[in-house]
């Protein structure tokens, strides 16, 4: 839209050559088409806005400020206890993998002694009625054709000293207490999982809700030592955004669900290792699933990071639109601006619905694709196990070695469909860690900072001047950062002297206020020199100068604190009578005294007004 456009028309709406496209009724992009353009635009992650768009925080990106964190610097916030009991929840972790794998093992060695104890029973019946088995097929154990090559091998099998199926041939007493020493094992593990489980995720939420705390401290304290124009040129739903979306994003991203997601990395390795251990020719064959399903993973987490962080722009974008029309709603409704406002609010809006339904759909394919990885995990252990134990000299372990490793590796990709999940978690967590860290290391920026606010305390004798003497403006220049292309003031020359009253008199945009920013030195002036009693107020420190100029703005804020607070905050080591003067010096004494819910021990103790 043109300068020289209105705003709307007469009728109320938008005038019909609006170049941001606001002009075109909103529910025509609610319909849609049945094109391929439409569909395409699912998968689309092309953001072009042209010049007249571009919003604050592009041009940060573009300036590389937006910058990226690394996997372990979204933990830079941790102090030793901290660390202490991230690593005592970290060891906890490992107990609770070990007990898992151990769990596996023992249910594949209980399996493997049934279904050895059972072939046992059957297999000298089979040989012993061989000739009656191939004629009437009868008693032959199920899935087992008898023929002669068969035969062969079941003889083999029953009467050769080194296998299971003679050397654990036993009495029933002997075959039951083998499974109940296993039994015992399974209800052990139980109760140490069960306890690692619970102190693990207690120690491992205590130690990032410490770390969150200490960010929105810093956070906020970065905030505090920003200069003026910073926040002319960024607003403040983005401020708000950072203290409490981002970094309650981050606690969601780095707690309990990222030690869930550690948790199965580490499963993964210890299940490979053990299998590998166990029986590495076939652990190797199954083991050309995990390179497919890592390199799906790789993908997936990389297109998801990327719409999470498209996702919290545009979220931010919408934000600050409703801030403005809150903070501004009469302007709107003045203006019948309300319309307007809410395609305006849309149409930031359609850009996360799209990126959720990316997400949505990329979540989709890769939990089918660990689906279908997992079918080919059971098919595939299952031949090559058959025929390892056909062709083997030695069975021994081989039923029990096989039934632990296609459990091990279907558990791997268990653990890959876990991690789906929470590792789009902790992408939210990184993505709204690179905003909601970003001002905490701007606090080193001297161009974006206050300088020595935190340095001393403001109620130290040490820092308080006495300002004493004419106050003179030397052909002074301003322009605000954030419009470098309006010149606020031009060769201003001004004295105030001292014991006199001087009056600034102008017209809305004339500079009085910015005159009174200068000499609190909010802003620098692009030229000229401004003294108190000869001497520049560069001279002073910033806390010297704000310490003895009062000033009351047009539209003064009270704190969420008592009148009493309030009024202390110009002397903070300021005694009760000095407070009392100081509000009958304003004639405002009897005003307080007549509010509602005054406690006249206390002294001006109201909780609001």
């Amino acid at each position: 839209m043109s300068d020289r456009q209105p705003l709307l028309d007469a009728s109320g709406k938008l005038p019909s050559g609006d170049d941001d496209g606001f002009g075109s009724d909103i529910h025509q992009k609610q319909v849609p088409k049945s094109s391929f353009s439409t569909w395409r635009r699912y998968f689309s992650r092309s953001t072009k806005m042209d010049a007249n768009n571009k919003k604050p925080d592009d041009e940060d990106d573009a300036n590389d400020r937006y910058h990226d964190i690394g996997f372990f610097e979204i933990f830079r916030h941790a102090d030793g206890i901290s660390v202490l009991l991230m690593l005592t929840g970290l060891l906890l972790l490992a107990i609770h993998a070990v007990c898992v794998l151990a769990n596996l093992a023992l249910f594949g060695k209980i399996t493997g002694v049934f279904a050895v104890e059972s072939f046992d029973n059957d297999c000298h019946k089979v040989h012993r009625n061989l000739t009656a088995l191939i004629t009437y097929d009868s008693d032959c154990p199920l899935g087992i054709a008898v023929d002669a090559d068969n035969n062969s091998r079941l003889y083999k099998l029953c009467h050769n000293v080194d296998t299971v199926a003679l050397a654990t041939s036993p009495s029933s007493s002997l075959f039951r207490a083998k499974v109940m020493t296993i039994i015992y094992w399974l209800i052990l593990i139980a109760v140490v999982v069960w306890l690692a489980s619970f102190l693990e995720y207690a120690i491992w939420s205590i130690a990032i809700r410490r770390q969150t705390a200490r960010m929105n401290i810093l956070l906020f304290q970065s905030l505090l030592q920003r200069n003026v124009p910073y926040f002319d040129k960024h607003p403040a739903s983005q401020f708000n955004s950072n203290l409490f979306g981002n970094i309650a994003m981050v606690e969601k991203g780095i707690g309990v669900d990222f030690l869930i997601m550690l948790g199965a990395v580490l499963g993964i390795w210890a299940s490979l290792i053990t299998c590998f251990i166990i029986n590495w020719k076939l652990s190797l064959i199954l083991f050309f699933t995990v390179p497919i399903v890592m390199t799906g993973s790789t993908i997936f987490s990389k297109l998801l990071a990327r719409e999470t962080e498209n996702e919290f722009k545009s979220y931010s974008s919408a934000g600050r639109i409703v801030q403005e029309v809150v903070s501004s709603v009469r302007t709107v409704f003045s203006l019948n601006g309300a319309k307007f406002e809410q395609q305006r609010y849309e149409k930031e809006l359609e850009s996360t619905h799209w990126s959720t339904v990316r997400q949505r759909a990329i979540c989709g394919v890769f939990m089918g694709w660990l689906s279908f990885s997992s079918y080919i995990v059971y098919a595939v252990g299952f031949i090559f196990a058959s025929m390892f134990m056909s062709y083997a000299t030695h069975h021994g372990r081989e039923i029990t070695d096989v039934l632990v490793i296609i459990m091990m590796f279907a558990q791997c990709l268990a653990y890959f469909g876990m991690i789906v999940p929470f590792f789009q978690s902790f992408s939210e967590g990184h993505g709204a860690g690179k905003s909601g860290f970003r001002p905490i290391d701007e606090e080193r920026d001297p161009n974006l900072n206050e300088k020595d606010l935190f340095t001393e305390d403001a109620s130290n004798e040490d820092s308080v001047c006495n300002i004493v003497g004419d106050i003179e403006f030397k052909d002074i220049n301003l322009v605000y950062p954030s419009r470098k292309d309006v010149s606020v003031l031009h060769n201003l020359n001004l004295i105030a002297r001292t014991n006199k009253t001087t009056a600034l008199v102008g017209g809305s945009g004339s500079g009085k206020s910015t005159c009174m920013s200068l000499l609190l030195r909010f802003y620098e002036p692009s030229s000229g020199e401004i003294t108190i009693d000869g001497q520049a107020i560069t001279q002073y420190s910033i806390k010297c100068l704000r310490q003895n100029i009062g000033i009351v703005s047009q539209e003064p804020i009270l704190f969420a604190m008592t009148i009493y607070e309030n009024i202390r905050l110009g002397k903070l080591n300021a005694t009760r009578k000095e407070i009392e003067e100081a509000a009958k010096e304003a004639s405002a004494h009897d005003f307080i005294m007549k509010l509602p819910h005054v406690c006249r021990f206390c002294f001006y103790f109201v909780s609001y007004m």
